[in-house]
């Protein structure tokens, strides 16, 4: 009964949302890993239904609101939501891809995506397939390698982002408050901002500015199994033919306040 009235607090709280949904998964899971280590018998809240939700549309943000979360280097305390936050925005990856990367998978301009770091099941993350098993090549913006350089390096095959997803969500909402207090004009395009929104907003760049649409589909790691010609079947842009894509989030994306910083930087394969 208990659970049931929690349950109930969190959709008056906040309706049936995605937050009011992840934050009673959360209060589930703390019971699974009380049994996992061994201080419940067994889990009070099994079979108690979750929080039905429906998504919300997402829509991207404007150029000029990420370049405001960019601006923030030099003021947000923890430079692990910062860096996170940039390469969600300049890769338009899935954060369970974000987690996953290691100095092995990102080297010489190159960002070799095959790992997800996500719930695995058996009350545990873990590494496992990028969703839809959409591994691919891409090149690396400028942006992301000034971001990676910002935060400590792990060893060669450790991830730069030793967290999960919650702290994913965490670090975006941090990200949006802080951005929200500097940037009031913004406040409202950064209400709605989560990683996913990155995807919207550097899929629309690259369409706008006019990237080739089968690239466009490699780079964001889509199924294309609706593709209708040979074509798509049989060629598999990847890595630096990609380089374009990489030189427009740069250019769009990068602060006047940090660009010579970011732009100074240049990778082996560009010698």
């Amino acid at each position: 009964q208990d659970i049931l009235a929690i349950r109930k607090i969190l959709i008056k709280q906040f309706g049936n949302s995605s937050k009011a949904y992840h934050l009673f998964m959360d209060f589930k899971t703390f019971f699974s890993r009380e049994i996992q280590v061994g201080n419940l018998d067994n889990n009070p809240a099994a079979g108690v239904p979750n929080v039905a939700y429906k998504q919300k549309d997402r829509k991207p943000i404007s150029i000029k609101a990420v370049q405001a979360i960019i601006s923030l280097r030099d003021s947000i305390p923890i430079k692990y939501y910062w860096a996170f936050a940039v390469i969600a925005a300049a890769t338009g990856m899935r954060r369970s891809e974000v987690l996953a990367l290691t100095p092995e998978t990102v080297s010489n301009g190159i960002i070799r995506i095959e790992m997800a770091f996500k719930w695995i099941g058996k009350n545990r993350y873990g590494l496992g397939d990028p969703k839809c098993g959409s591994f691919r090549n891409i090149a690396e913006p400028k942006l992301v390698a000034y971001a990676l350089s910002q935060i400590p390096q792990p060893a060669k095959n450790e991830r730069y982002f030793p967290f999960d997803s919650h702290w994913a969500d965490k670090a975006i909402h941090f990200v949006r408050f802080l951005a929200s207090s500097q940037y009031p004009e913004l406040a409202g395009e950064f209400e709605k901002l989560t990683a996913h929104v990155f995807r919207h907003t550097a899929t629309t760049i690259l369409l706008t500015e006019g990237a080739p649409r089968e690239l466009i589909e490699v780079w964001m790691g889509w199924k294309r199994t609706m593709a209708g010609t040979m074509l798509d079947n049989y060629a598999h842009p990847e890595g630096e033919q990609m380089r374009g894509l990489a030189d427009i989030i740069d250019d769009k994306l990068t602060p006047d306040s940090l660009r010579d910083d970011v732009m100074k930087i240049s990778f082996n394969s560009d010698n």
